[in-house]
């Protein structure tokens, strides 16, 4: 069944390859694994849409998007009040 498990993270591209062979993770990388999930979730319930889902690597890369465009806003609404 792992050997399945794992062929089907591998062939998924989006999918974490942190996960293959999960079982041989020591304690401390499984630790390590589960605060990284934990965090992806509170940015999951941050996003008020539960049909998205993401990779770990790519709700980081989209948190991070995010967070600019909002400073871009706020830039953009500074700029436009200096003009006014």
């Amino acid at each position: 069944m792992q050997i399945k498990l794992n062929e089907l993270i591998a062939v998924n591209r989006k999918a974490s390859n942190r996960l293959l062979n999960v079982e041989d993770l020591s304690e401390n990388e499984l630790r390590a694994l589960h605060e990284f999930f934990s965090r992806l979730a509170d940015k999951a319930k941050q996003e008020n849409d539960l049909s998205e889902s993401h990779s770990v690597e790519e709700a980081e890369e989209i948190h991070v998007e995010k967070l600019e465009e909002k400073h871009r806003r706020k830039q953009d609404k500074k700029t436009a009040r200096t003009a006014a």
